[in-house]
């Protein structure tokens, strides 16, 4: 159990004392009240606020397209930019794997956009646990498609479903009338945007119209930006010079027969005497070359600039709608989204240093005339290529060149397509429903990863492209590409009415629907490509001087070589691990329904209740996949009381689950455990639901003078799968490790937010002044793991943000006309003990490690927005970010390198590579016709 103490929270409850003592006495109607972040979404018909779906409020975040603007978010990480708590998980190759909210992350917090569930991340299993194999990446929702987003922190699932444990990120997309301005049949909008930390340029425009009950919209946007800048200043932390081999011509005459001087018949095929002895190569540390390179060009361990990546995104969103009348409208979606990722690992050297250098003794160290002396030095690996017995009884052996440059390259590329149809249905006051929809939907999501092992351009050059020929002697290509693709087909009934019964008035939701998903992962173009050599004597009849050979420059070694292009196809379907190229295809659906009800009862109090119940069923061909099916209820129950006007007291209790991931469905298959041969022993993975408790305790102050709000929650994760191994007591058992319910934890955190409005604190300042606060702390208070397990370890807290605080202060123009707002974003230091872990190991004993070599200190920024409307249809927007040009390191940036990070950095000697940028700028004009 990890302990902590209570004095941060005591210090927080004292300063809120000083910072609400001058609001006591004034004396507001709660309905006149600013609601906190009860942002009114544009639209006509849809709006959204933080009570929509919950009746407290409490723990949601509400953004809509303006206030996405007005925080210049391009990406999905500036969408979280100012909300401390949540914070974007890496991927490790320019993509993310989902958000981390109170202490749990990934598939742990759902991401759904117009209710569908988007992709889950899916890591593929390595061929060792230090091999980056791919994956893990979910699609990155499209900013300029969203109208508006809800972030839930604390379970939600009786709102979004499964795999909102931790909480659930909820957008909806545009319509029409996101566009169309009020009043009139037609609308455009055109933005263009440029971020300086990386190099991004952002295009994007709408067009929507309506005309005789017809509407449509679409908008098309496209990005191109390079990998985030660090700070210039961590470029200097490291020398950059490097020591690589080089090579030397060794002429000695030698005796008793091992003298070093050859002569190979390739190079004079018709007469010996036309080609001069040559002197075999070697390298010693003597040899050592020297180099002082750019940053830019480094390679290794020791690498700060971020590896080098280019990336290009393009989005197509399309809605189409006909009103019959008023009450009813049927809808057309399509939406294309397509992500592109080209990265290069530089932290793969491409030269060889002198730790290597006896990987290059071994071998046969000659080389063509016409050749390059390097050619004679190779990596000589021990595994046989081909037979070639027609010729002779050697192998070709597999060997890696010192000539060629080594280089990694990654490709990421998703797509997602969706199509759909919408029926709405409005109402009247009589109406036995307010609101129907109606909903069919389509949606393939596909996630394309790459690795490519290019050895095959001469050092310096890099070229991914290149390939192994026979004029590049011991050149190398390696390939491992996986595809990962979901499917859903949902359609789902949503009722909605407003009654009054016994002078309470009640809003009434409730929701039906049936999910048919479809998960495959596809491997191919796994393979290894050598350019081979296989070195023949010459037989000594054939020889100019039969006399005994003793490789001098007078009788030199006389050989013959054949080159060969040799393509090694690794897949072994009969394999259950990494090397089994099956598609792996899980099907199944998902029923579910909901019903919540907000209750008003009085002035004074309101109430409400939620319930959800989801059915899950799985299938798959393979029989090492688990296929249970699964039944959940979730549920939610919220208290408002008001016991003086400007005054509210909250509870928020509510239950969250996840079902196993589709990856821990297909299970944790032991390397080298053949098909049909160990079915008797390997078992598919047994697993529960993880389940999740949120209780969540808040006050709110709301006034003319802005709104406060301060909460505290408490959280309990129970069952959370891992990989582990079941405690056996018989001799001789094996028992293959295993995805298993193995953890439990509980975190405790408070959080605040505020605005104030300094005008009608004090009339004498200006309209539209203003300020924000924000500030987020957790902490863990109990982890424990279940009985009867081995090789588990307790949970590791890498996902918890360290605190932060958030301050604000502005101005807005009472006109809109202009507006500026300055942000200081102070986060603690990661608190080390967050990321001890307990292990118990299957030898009985129990050790304690940290999953982390290095944590973050405590650090602050300063940003500066503001916009200016330079005519009446147009927006001018800049902001400047790390205005003092502060050098530091966020947590999540350091986190790629921990235990259990998705593609984990390893061997990391300078962590200056993941410093924040330095002082940058945004830069966006928007125009609205």
């Amino acid at each position: 159990m990890i302990h902590f103490t209570k004095k941060q929270f005591l210090y927080s409850s004292v300063y809120l004392a000083l910072f609400i003592y001058p609001f006591s006495s004034i004396e507001v109607y709660a309905e006149q009240a600013t609601e906190l972040s009860d942002v009114q979404v544009v639209g006509k018909k849809k709006k959204a606020n933080r009570k929509d779906n919950e009746v407290t409020g409490l723990g949601k975040i509400v953004k809509n397209s303006d206030s996405i603007n007005r925080e210049q978010v391009l990406n999905i990480r500036d969408l979280v930019r100012y909300d401390p708590g949540i914070a974007i998980v890496e991927q490790g190759r320019g993509g993310s794997a989902g958000y981390s909210i109170r202490g749990v992350d990934k598939n742990r917090v759902a991401v759904v956009v117009d209710g569908i569930p988007q992709a889950q991340s899916y890591v593929m299993q390595g061929e060792h646990r230090r091999a980056r194999h791919g994956g893990g990446s979910i699609n990155e929702v499209e900013n300029e498609n969203i109208a508006s987003v809800e972030i839930s922190k604390g379970a939600s699932s009786s709102e979004y479903g499964s795999g909102s444990l931790g909480g659930a990120i909820g957008f909806r997309t545009k319509e029409p009338s996101d566009i169309i301005p009020e009043g009139k049949n037609w609308g455009i909008t055109a933005k263009s945007a440029y971020s300086s930390k990386n190099e991004q340029y952002t295009n994007s425009i709408a067009l929507a119209g309506q005309k005789n009950g017809f509407e449509a919209l679409i908008q098309y946007t496209d990005k191109k930006g390079k990998s985030t800048k660090i700070h210039k200043d961590a470029i200097n932390t490291i020398n950059y010079e490097i020591g690589r081999l080089g090579y030397h011509f060794n002429e000695s005459e030698g005796s008793d027969g091992y003298g070093s001087w050859f002569i190979l018949k390739n190079d004079c095929p018709n007469d010996w005497s036309a080609c001069a002895p040559q002197p075999e190569v070697k390298t010693t540390k003597d040899d050592l070359i020297v180099e002082k390179i750019k940053a830019e060009d480094y390679t290794g361990n020791e690498r700060v600039i971020p590896d080098p990546m280019r990336y290009k995104t393009g989005s197509l969103l399309t809605k189409l709608g006909y009103h019959f009348d008023e009450k009813n409208y049927l809808g057309f979606v399509y939406e294309e989204t397509k992500q592109r990722y080209d990265i290069r690992d530089m932290t793969t050297k491409a030269y060889y240093d002198l730790s290597e250098i006896k990987d290059f003794e071994r071998g046969v160290h000659k080389y063509s005339k016409n050749g390059n002396p390097l050619d004679g030095l190779y990596i000589q690996l021990n595994e046989s290529l081909n037979r070639e017995q027609e010729n002779s009884n050697d192998d070709f052996k597999k060997g890696i060149g010192l000539r060629w440059a080594r280089a990694q390259f990654f490709d990421e590329n998703h797509k997602k397509l969706r199509t759909g149809l919408v029926y709405r249905f409005k109402g009247n006051d009589n109406s036995w429903i307010d609101n129907l929809d109606l909903s069919w939907d389509n949606q393939k999501i596909i996630l394309d990863s790459q690795i490519h092992n290019s050895h095959c351009s001469e050092y310096p050059s890099v070229n991914k492209n290149c390939r192994p020929t026979i004029d590049k002697p011991y050149s190398f290509y390696g390939s491992e590409r996986n595809t990962y693709s979901e499917q859903h087909h949902l359609i789902k009934l949503s009722l909605d009415k407003k009654f009054e019964l016994y002078k309470t008035k009640h809003h009434i939701n409730s929701t039906i629907g049936f999910d048919l998903f479809k998960s495959n992962l596809d491997r191919s173009d796994y393979y290894n490509q050598f350019s081979a050599i296989k070195f023949l004597s010459i037989p000594i009849n054939e020889r100019p001087d039969a006399s005994k050979v003793l490789g001098t420059k007078t009788n030199p070694y006389r050989d013959h070589f054949v080159s060969k292009v040799i393509t090694e196809q690794l897949c072994n379907d009969n394999l259950s691990a990494f090397r089994d190229c099956n598609t792996r295809t899980i099907k199944g659906n998902n029923r579910f329904v909901s019903l919540n009800d907000q209750i008003n009862i009085n002035k004074y109090v309101d109430f409400g209740l939620g319930i959800r119940l989801d059915e899950y069923k799985f299938r798959s061909q393979d029989p090492w996949v688990s296929v249970k099916n699964y039944r959940t209820t979730s549920w939610n129950m919220g208290v408002v009381v008001k016991p003086i006007k400007n005054i509210a007291l909250s509870y928020r209790v509510s239950t969250g689950f996840r079902v196993p991931s589709f990856q821990e469905l297909f299970g944790y298959r032991v390397p080298g455990i053949i098909r049909g041969e160990a079915d008797y022993i390997y078992k598919a993975s047994d697993l529960k639901p993880e389940k999740s408790l949120n209780n969540e305790l808040g006050v709110s102050f709301k006034g003319n003078f802005g709104a406060l709000e301060i909460s505290y929650f408490r959280n309990k994760y129970n069952d959370l799968i891992t990989v582990a191994r079941k405690e056996v007591t018989e001799k001789h058992r094996i028992v293959f490790p295993q995805y298993h319910n193995s953890q439990s934890m509980e975190i405790e955190g408070i959080n605040i937010v505020g605005k104030l409005d300094w005008n009608s604190i004090y009339d004498k300042l200006p309209e539209g002044l203003f300020s924000t606060l924000a500030y987020n702390r957790v902490k863990p208070t109990k982890v424990s793991y279940n009985s009867g397990l081995t090789d588990v370890s307790t949970y590791a807290f890498d996902a918890l943000q360290p605190a932060r605080y958030i301050l604000g202060l502005g101005y807005e123009h009472p006109e809109n006309k202009w507006g500026i707002n300055s942000t200081l974003t102070y986060s603690k230091a990661k608190n080390p003990n967050e990321l001890v872990q307990v292990i118990h190991n299957s030898s009985g004993t129990v050790n304690t490690v940290s999953n982390t070599k290095r944590t973050t200190r405590s650090w602050y920024t300063i940003d500066v927005v503001g916009h200016i409307t330079l005519f009446k249809n147009a927006t001018l927007r800049a902001g400047v970010y790390n205005l003092m040009n502060y050098r530091y390191l966020t947590w999540e940036s350091i986190r790629q390198s921990t235990e259990g990070s998705i593609n984990q950095h390893h061997d990391v000697n300078n962590y200056a590579r993941y410093a924040a940028p330095g002082r940058n700028f945004v830069l966006s004009l928007e125009a609205k016709f």
